[in-house]
């Protein structure tokens, strides 16, 4: 099952799922080897992106379709993609992670999505 939560939660993820943050830069506080993580920033939004949302240039419905397309056609998101599908394909928990606490204003829901979207998976969500 793929699911999606914020980093205070990290530490309600089982042991045994992959645990992926997905956020351009990885906080100094998580590259201890006990939290068992790993990173993807490449399914993180560009930091252009981001910025032209946080300050408003962009609505919400903007940041997601610029958002999307970028995970539909970045050659290193599809590839990233590709192996968290392997994983759930063989019934693996994985969990992505960021720091949004809103997973409604948070782009691991799209994520999430483009992940399922292929492979008959909705995934789960925790918030």
């Amino acid at each position: 099952m793929l699911y999606t939560t914020y980093i205070s939660r990290i530490k309600d993820i089982p042991d045994d799922a992959r645990k992926i943050i997905i956020m351009r830069f990885m906080p100094k506080s998580l590259k201890d080897p006990k939290y068992n993580l790993e990173w993807m920033p490449e399914l993180a939004p560009t930091d252009i992106l981001l910025n032209n949302y946080k300050r408003g240039s962009i609505s919400f419905f903007d940041f997601k379709e610029e958002f999307e397309e970028y995970l539909e056609y970045n050659k290193l998101v599809q590839k990233s993609v590709e192996d968290i599908k392997k994983d759930l394909l063989d019934n693996k928990d994985v969990y992505i992670i960021c720091c949004e606490k809103n997973h409604y204003e948070c782009h691991r829901r799209f994520v999430r999505k483009h992940i399922c979207k292929d492979i008959g998976h909705e995934g789960g969500e925790m918030l």
